[in-house]
């Protein structure tokens, strides 16, 4: 590259001595030529005569002993009081402009506040619009933490400290803030519950920080409506990222760290949303610091859901939820609507309530009879597990004595079954015996005959029997199903919505073309 520079660098030389000369013997022949023409013009062009009549008011012919002498005074009396007033107009104009624009400039000097950075940036024009920090004085965090998170306070740097003590002097200073439905006490009491409940191994000291910056976005993001009700208006984690990016002593952490933190916080909920950072140590450093926040805010919110639940009078409140419930439930009738999937059916005094459907339903009823209690109980169900909600749900039947856990030789325990509509095997379903006083809730019976194949959660040595044998048509319950060998994609839908494995390998749903409009 040196050599392909300096022979750039001597071409460009090159070509400014070219032109150089070239412009030169342009100028010169030029002058010359039109020295020959003035002289020859001013000796023979009859124009001059007529030009130096007309400006004296007679007639005047031009040769060859007048022709110099007219030509001057045409330009005395002609040219040069028109090159004067032309010039003289040039300057006022360029004087107007050059007033008006030193005028538009004393403005906007005037308008550049003395001293206006932030961080030691700076505008030319106008005032910075620098992040306004709320607090004008500091409020020293005085509250009591437990060992493990004074052990990790004292392995903080000087700006790291800052930094942390205005996190939590910010959140001791907001104790009104909601920290969100189906949580316990103030958002302060959240946040150093998240602190207490980081991993161990999670020694990274911008772990503790962003588990204390990690809810603060709440403050702004709850606000209360003319009701008095408390409306998110925002992202908690875009909005924390941006309140600790405007702290003063952010300011003085390293830019790595900076940049570290802000990024962990503000995409602390749609981690795919991530910016790429370019250096892999820095991505790696977001995901560890988003993970442990993570995995200890998660600990720390079961842990206020079950406080709040026990605080709640959660028959009541589930019974209400779920008589209310009953009529949003879409039952399979006579002319049920190709496409819409039951969620319940309907037998006598006794109904099947598919538990995934049930489940949403009444969380739908509960947030508007109680959001905290809504809150808590919402949780996503683990697999080959019961969801919190659900089983206080049977709780409440089995103490109203509505829920069916026996039927002949079969015992449910939990009380979830697997049932056949027709021909359509459907899984993890409750079975319900309501009173006559309530019957009035409920739709027709269902269409179709409703059979108990058995209970949804088998006994280990059960499980341990099928896995061992080697499956046989002999094996499957209903010789029908067998032999006609139809997978069911309704069914099949149904039990990936609800998250259940069928009761027995063998007992797969069929769906015949006469019973898909009704399931």
């Amino acid at each position: 590259m040196p050599g392909l520079v300096g022979k750039a660098d001597g071409l460009a030389e090159f070509r400014g001595r070219v032109t150089s000369r070239l412009l030169k013997s342009f100028l010169r022949v030029a002058c010359v030529w039109w020295l020959v023409a003035l002289i020859l013009w001013s000796m023979s062009d009859a124009r001059i005569g007529t030009a130096a009549g007309a400006l004296a008011h007679q007639t005047i012919t031009a040769d060859a002993r007048n022709a110099a002498s007219l030509a001057v005074g045409v330009v005395r009396r002609w040219s040069l009081p028109v090159l004067c007033a032309a010039l003289a107009a040039g300057i006022a104009g360029a004087g107007l402009a050059w007033g008006v624009q030193r005028l538009l400039w004393g403005r906007i000097k005037r308008r550049v506040r003395p001293g206006s950075e932030y961080r030691g940036l700076g505008i030319s024009l106008g005032p910075l619009e620098a992040p306004v920090w709320a607090p004008d004085a500091r409020l020293a965090f005085t509250a009591e933490v437990s060992r493990a998170v004074a052990s990790r306070m004292k392995r903080l740097s000087a700006p790291q400290y800052a930094l942390l003590n205005d996190i939590l002097s910010y959140l001791a200073a907001h104790k009104d803030a909601y920290v969100g439905p189906g949580h316990q006490g103030s958002l302060l009491d959240h946040t150093l519950h998240v602190l207490e409940r980081l991993p161990d191994k999670a020694d990274d000291p911008l772990v503790l920080i962003g588990a204390a910056a990690h809810d603060a976005g709440k403050v702004q993001a709850w606000k209360r409506d003319d009701k008095g009700e408390w409306k998110r208006s925002g992202l908690h984690d875009d909005l924390g990222g941006l309140l600790l990016a405007a702290m003063p002593s952010a300011g003085l952490l390293p830019e790595t760290e900076f940049r570290v933190l802000v990024t962990a916080l503000r995409y602390a909920h749609k981690r795919e949303r991530t910016p790429l950072l370019w250096d892999a140590d820095e991505r790696a450093r977001v995901a560890a610091v988003q993970d442990a926040i993570t995995a200890a805010d998660h600990d720390a919110t079961a842990r206020e859901k079950k406080a709040v639940l026990r605080e709640k009078d959660r028959p009541a409140l589930l019974e209400r939820a779920f008589l209310s419930a009953l009529g949003d439930m879409q039952f399979q009738v006579a002319g049920l609507a190709r496409g819409v999937k039951a969620a319940g059916w309907r037998k006598g005094a006794r109904i099947f309530l598919s538990e995934p459907r049930l489940r949403e339903v009444l969380q739908e009823r509960l947030r508007q009879f109680d959001a905290d209690a809504a809150a808590a109980w919402w949780e996503r169900r683990q697999p080959a597990r019961i969801a919190p909600q659900t089983a206080d749900t049977m709780d409440m039947l089995r103490g109203k004595g509505w829920l069916v856990e026996r039927i002949g030789e079969h015992h449910a325990h939990p009380a979830i079954w697997d049932i056949k509509s027709g021909t359509i095997n459907l899984s993890g379903v409750l079975i319900v015996d309501l009173p006559e006083d309530l019957h009035h809730l409920l739709p027709k019976d269902a269409p179709y005959e409703i059979t108990v194949i058995g209970p949804h959660f088998r006994p280990a040595t059960a499980r341990a029997n099928d896995t061992a044998r080697k499956p046989a048509a002999q094996d499957t319950p209903s010789k029908t199903v067998a032999a006609t060998g139809k997978k069911s994609t309704a069914a099949a839908a149904m039990l990936a919505t609800a998250g259940y494995a069928p009761a027995a390998p063998a007992q797969q749903p069929v769906n015949p073309q006469k019973q898909e409009s009704s399931t």
